[in-house]
């Protein structure tokens, strides 16, 4: 209930409108405020100290990163260079949901970091911008796919291995032709690997004979231009 008083700024801050304080006027310190409601003839006047501490955390000190698409890298991955606290990440400056450490970086993507000291107190964030270098840039490691198929049961080659490409991008769609340029197996996330058996059309099912076999893996992700190369299948 409203008991008709006035609020009163006694450090003068400049930082109290009315009943309400404007914490962003306010520097790391201690400041107090009382609350007085004025007695009667009968009564003296009623007086609450109000003591307001302002905690200032230091954004996280980060820069801009780079990594290679192959490195399948995540939030977790990107450097913070204090590490006093525990932090959040965020995609914009606004946003209040925060990111899973898990979450795979995106090239190009900017991303926001606070720190979170023992009180629970949110610093300012920090923007970091992340460039993802193509897996065929000569500063990574390659995506070495085999060139050779075995279906002999040695566990050695058994499948087309795409080393960790389905992961960097889960929305891949791979394709791949026999000699004749007709298509024998269209592959995604949901399919698993080519093992020499075909899943298109009437061959589904069929172990395709042994013979050079010609890929286009295409990324989908708006970004990445698809590629194309060869395996040889041994029966």
């Amino acid at each position: 209930a409203d008991l008709g008083g006035v609020f009163e700024d006694i450090d003068n801050t400049n930082a109290l409108n009315g009943s309400i304080v404007d914490l962003s006027l306010l520097e790391e310190g201690n400041y107090n405020f009382q609350y007085i409601v004025q007695g009667d003839l009968q009564c003296n006047a009623s007086i609450a100290i109000l003591s307001v501490s302002v905690i200032d955390v230091e954004a996280p000190d980060a820069q801009n990163q780079t990594f290679c698409l192959t490195d399948a890298a995540t939030i977790g991955d990107l450097e913070i260079l204090s590490s006093a606290f525990d932090f959040n990440w965020y995609n914009s400056a606004e946003s209040t949901d925060t990111l899973p450490l898990d979450l795979l970086l995106v090239n190009g993507e900017d991303y926001f970091v606070s720190a979170i000291d023992s009180d629970g107190c949110e610093s300012d964030r920090t923007q970091i911008i992340v460039t993802l270098l193509s897996f065929n840039d000569s500063n990574c490691d390659d995506c070495e796919i085999n060139d050779g198929i075995s279906d002999n049961d040695d566990n050695e080659n058994e499948v087309l291995d795409l080393c960790n490409l389905p992961e960097i991008f889960p929305g891949y769609e791979i394709k791949i032709f026999n000699r004749y340029g007709t298509l024998v197996f269209k592959g995604n996330n949901n399919t698993g690997l080519f093992d020499g058996t075909s899943n298109v059309s009437l061959t589904i099912g069929n172990r395709l004979p042994s013979g050079t076999y010609f890929y286009v893996f295409n990324p989908n992700d708006g970004i990445t231009d698809a590629f194309q190369g060869s395996v040889y299948l041994s029966r």
